[in-house]
């Protein structure tokens, strides 16, 4: 991790910036609609934080054989990129934006992130054994699938509050530099 926090510099904060804010304008709003017109079902286990077994299997139910393929197949083609995507954008713009700070407390805010592609990932595959294996069930694992949706964005959330806290942070010691020199 030492390593990987003295490689952030601006350009790579750029270029990731960029290629999220792309994958916002450009590709997510395409999945989503051919999502849904495929599907025909706005739900998502991914996209809700709270859920209980029938409502979930409910979801599955109304995927029907082919929607539920089709979400697999996004989970392991477009999901695969996309916590990558919004993961180094926060850890390149994070690790740019308290490049000032002791190593450390760099590598804490790195942490956030980091979980969050984690758990995107745990995420993906409980809910693909749950999509392919229905009609059968592993009811057990469905809290523990709300639970990993929770702690996905939990931690992406709280990424972005670092984000926004040091971009906040690094626009005022600018603002007061200048002022200072007035």
């Amino acid at each position: 991790m030492e390593c990987m926090v003295d490689r952030f510099k601006l350009k790579q904060a750029i270029t990731f910036s960029l290629l999220f804010v792309g994958f916002l304008i450009l590709v997510l709003p395409r999945v989503a609609l051919y999502t849904q017109s495929q599907i025909g079902v706005e739900e998502s286990p991914d996209m809700l934080l709270f859920y209980g077994k029938e409502e979930f299997y409910s979801m599955l139910e109304a995927y029907g054989q082919s929607g539920r393929n089709l979400y697999v197949l996004l989970r392991w083609t477009f999901d695969l990129i996309w916590p990558l995507v919004y993961g180094l954008f926060l850890l390149a713009t994070i690790g740019y934006l308290a490049k000032d700070f002791q190593k450390n407390k760099q590598k804490k805010l790195l942490v956030s992130p980091l979980l969050a592609v984690g758990f995107d990932y745990l995420e993906n595959i409980l809910a693909s054994i749950h999509m392919l294996i229905y009609p059968n069930r592993i009811e057990f694992l469905v809290p523990v699938l709300n639970l990993v949706s929770i702690l996905k964005w939990g931690f992406l959330v709280l990424g972005f509050f670092i984000f926004f806290g040091l971009l906040m942070y690094n626009l005022f010691r600018i603002i007061t530099v200048k002022w200072n020199k007035k």
